[in-house]
């Protein structure tokens, strides 16, 4: 094995170092929340309450499009009424996020005059 081998393998290798918290963060969102008065943010979702709109990764629904709300095993799914996507999975690594994130967003949802789900 010469230099040549070497040199690609490190090269690889810092490869992955710099790109492995991009991969992470694609795979499983991370995000800070955001809450105010008009709006609540957070791990690629956002709900408007005037607006009364729900952005899921850059695709924007009305709240009363939401058709489901579950959470399981670090993945929280929402459910829209849009055939092109009607499955949003938005996933996390830490234990316990997934249903953090489902409660708030049920109250979000809920605040700018959404459809009514129940904690599962």
């Amino acid at each position: 094995m010469g230099p040549l081998f070497w040199g690609l393998l490190a090269g690889l290798g810092i490869g992955l170092l710099v790109a492995s918290p991009l991969i992470l963060k694609y795979l499983f969102q991370v995000s800070s929340e955001r809450i105010s008065d008009d709006r609540f943010s957070s791990n690629g979702v956002s709900v408007d309450f005037a607006a009364k709109t729900i952005a899921i990764k850059n695709r924007t629904y009305p709240v009363n499009d939401v058709t489901g709300l579950s959470w399981s095993e670090g993945v929280t799914t929402i459910t829209v009424n849009d055939l092109r996507k009607p499955v949003h999975k938005i996933k996390f690594v830490t234990r316990g996020q997934a249903e953090k994130f489902g409660e708030k967003l049920i109250l979000a949802i809920g605040k700018a005059d959404g459809p009514s789900f129940t904690f599962n």
